[in-house]
């Protein structure tokens, strides 16, 4: 995308916060010192969501891969050069490590399952969570059934 980006990272401690905005500030300064430009780089400020269940887990990885060509950069995700979908789905080499991830590994026994796998996770037109629950959800602090967002809100957000 052209003014944020999208991941999805699993916090083992209670500072996902300082880690993001560590990694803002340092892709920030170094493009900035590349370019020639000075100033804030992304168009909006870190967000999170925690995520319910490995079924909206995976709506939300299929709904960022997908991202560029709903935004209408590219025509086909094979084109869009700044992601990760070539690697996980094709077996093109990254310039970046890559961890991988738990899904991944429980459904693909291989690289060339793995790879079926995620062709048909993000290129399938079959949505059992649409493209438009994710974003709406995205923009939530929880992101899941009614009843997890609930429990969510009642155990951290209501004043006792």
């Amino acid at each position: 995308m052209s003014n944020h980006y999208h991941i999805i990272a699993t916090a083992t401690e209670e500072n996902l916060h300082r880690a993001m905005q560590y990694l803002n500030s340092r892709v920030a300064v170094r493009f900035n010192k590349h370019t020639g430009r000075s100033g804030h780089l992304w168009g909006d400020r870190y967000r999170s969501c925690i995520i319910d269940t490995d079924e909206y887990y995976l709506a939300c990885v299929r709904y960022i891969y997908r991202n560029p060509k709903r935004a209408g950069m590219v025509s086909d995700l094979e084109e869009f050069a700044h992601s990760s979908f070539n690697f996980w789905a094709f077996g093109k080499r990254m310039d970046v490590f890559l961890v991988e991830d738990h899904l991944v590994l429980r459904w693909g026994k291989g690289k060339r399952r793995t790879r079926e796998y995620f062709q048909i996770l993000v290129l399938s037109e079959e949505i059992w969570i649409s493209d438009r629950e994710v974003r709406k959800g995205l923009r939530r602090m929880f992101f899941g059934s009614a009843d997890f967002m609930q429990q969510m809100h009642d155990t951290h957000c209501s004043m006792n």
